[in-house]
């Protein structure tokens, strides 16, 4: 009986010491903290847990095993609004991470930076819960065991801190605010004083990769799935998804490749393709006797009004663009121009048009009105 009330007491005693006064920082970091609900096929509640934000610009960090066969999700942040979740960026279903993007309604969010080094054992940290009220308090402990994954660049977290079923997933950071952490369900023996968590820079590693449409955790979500960083890679991607993907999905990869590689004619051109084979465009195919010349088909593919190369509102000319031409490199034309325009002026007594026709940029009017 006396070493069950001891018990008992030395508990109380754990969860008023890791319970504490916020610091001052904390307020503003728990804001990067969201709810996240995660829906079947069926459009029915799967699961819900919790995530936070790492950029600004939407990108954030759960569980993966919240995400495991779902179809949708939806993050609620601390002013209550709701954001859906537009695509996975990476998982790894080992150690329970999921890198994913929110679709912000915003200009920018409220993100934790990703601490750059790993705490020491024994340094003090804490973790921040979710929550749409202000002040409160935060979970306190200490970092118990650190553990190497992936060599010894990444690292797995055993800490010395009571943790709470809907803690699971809520970041874990170092005393000055930076998260090291993701939070993750106790196991073992001690559960009532110990916990785990994934590190925060292992789960930032996370990628879509060329082969990513092989790749079993990823194709466990029905959530679409982000392209890989790399341009070449992305298009591996689509050559895969091509053969592999559904023709809605395979459509929707290669909207999103214009979208994030804008200057790249491939994804023009692959979109085009996959008009004509998708009979997308079945008025030009039967005007042509149920085929196309490689003519119609560059037509398609650079003219087209919505979709072509050249309609699309891109930046196709110039240092960001696919080629260059004399304007965007130097003032040495639009000086010609000048010095022979003034000529011609001063010959015919007056002041003469002078128009430019296929503008294009703009680039040689803007040289030409600075220097008149």
């Amino acid at each position: 009986m006396k070493k069950s009330i001891l018990f008992t007491f030395v508990l109380c005693l754990l969860s008023q010491w890791s319970v504490a006064q916020a610091p001052k920082w904390v307020e503003k970091a728990k804001r990067s903290v969201f709810s996240i609900v995660t829906y079947d096929k069926d459009d029915k509640i799967q699961n819900t847990g919790n995530g936070f934000f790492v950029t600004e610009d939407g990108v954030a960090l759960s569980d993966y095993s919240l995400f495991k066969g779902a179809q949708r999700a939806v993050i609620i942040n601390s002013e209550g609004e709701k954001m859906p979740v537009e695509c996975i960026l990476g998982a790894n279903d080992m150690y329970d991470i999921i890198k994913f993007r929110v679709g912000i309604t915003v200009k920018k969010v409220p993100a934790l930076q990703v601490a750059a080094l790993a705490p020491a054992v024994g340094a003090e940290v804490y973790l921040l819960p979710y929550s749409t009220q202000k002040g409160g308090n935060v979970t306190r402990g200490k970092v118990k065991k650190v553990d190497n994954i992936g060599g010894d660049k990444y690292h797995y977290y055993t800490l010395d801190m009571v943790l709470k079923d809907k803690m699971v997933s809520c970041p874990v950071t170092t005393a000055d605010g930076k998260v090291f952490g993701v939070a993750q369900k106790s196991s073992g023996q001690d559960t009532a004083s110990i916990s785990y968590a994934a590190g925060a820079a292992f789960a930032m590693s996370q990628n879509i990769s060329a082969l990513a449409l092989s790749d079993p955790a990823l194709n466990a979500i029905g959530i679409k799935k982000g392209l890989p960083e790399d341009e070449d890679q992305a298009l591996v991607y689509l050559f895969i998804a091509s053969t592999q993907s559904t023709p809605e999905a395979y459509a929707i990869a290669l909207d999103d490749f214009i979208k994030t590689f804008p200057n790249s004619a491939d994804g023009y051109l692959r979109r085009a393709g996959n008009y004509v084979f998708a009979d997308k465009d079945e008025n030009h195919i039967a005007a042509a006797g149920g085929w196309l010349s490689l003519e119609a088909f560059m037509q398609l593919a650079l003219h087209h009004p919505q979709e072509g190369y050249y309609s699309s509102s891109i930046e196709n000319i110039g240092q960001r663009g696919d080629f260059s031409t004399t304007p965007t490199l130097s003032p040495i034309l639009a000086k010609a121009i000048i010095a022979h325009w003034k000529e011609a002026c001063s010959r015919c007594g007056r002041r003469l048009p002078l128009l430019e026709i296929g503008a294009g940029s703009g680039a040689l009017a803007v040289k030409i009105l600075e220097r008149l």
